[in-house]
């Protein structure tokens, strides 16, 4: 059985060992660039937990077994017109893909956003992950709202591919 539930102290294990280290693994390989997350990726989680906080953080059980992690990014309801909802971080166990686990975490962010009055909900990814472009278009995320630019020699990974066009310009990811 499958559920999706609010974050728990005993979640921070799994939530932090396993999956945001699945995560950094697959931005390594997606950029062949070892040093992503640097000696301990878990650190990256340990600020996303503060930043966040817990109550922003929910997990995919399945059978009793975390296998997925989502968060949702609020942005200041104070100073924005419309604060926007950003789902971060996505992840499933690698074990357990293919299992609508997934698409379980982004429905339960769908109806949890204008549930709680918040006026969109946004999802980013890299360029090169074309399995997540794919699962996103198909989870109803069809419409580009920004794209994020980087000037190479100002970020220490450097293993870019030609490859993506927007608008009939093409860009590296």
């Amino acid at each position: 059985m499958l559920t999706v539930r609010q974050y728990e102290d005993s979640d921070y294990d799994v939530c932090r060992n396993r999956l945001w280290l699945q995560l950094t693994e697959t931005h390594r390989e997606l950029y062949n660039a070892p040093e992503i997350g640097g000696d301990d990726p878990g650190l990256t989680f340990d600020e996303h937990l503060t930043r966040v906080g817990p109550e922003r953080l929910w997990v995919a059980e399945l059978d009793g077994t975390v296998v997925g992690l989502t968060g949702l990014i609020v942005g200041d309801i104070s100073t924005a017109i419309e604060p926007e909802s950003e789902i971060e971080p996505l992840v499933v166990d690698e074990n357990a893909r293919g299992q609508g686990i997934g698409s379980a975490l982004v429905d339960f962010l769908k109806e949890y956003v204008p549930a709680n009055g918040l006026p969109e909900l946004v999802v980013g990814t890299t360029g090169r992950n074309k399995l997540m472009l794919e699962f996103l278009k198909k989870q109803g995320f069809d419409t580009i709202g920004t794209v994020n630019f980087i000037l190479q020699e100002n970020y220490s990974v450097q293993n870019w591919s030609d490859g993506a066009e927007i608008s009939g310009v093409a860009f590296k990811v």
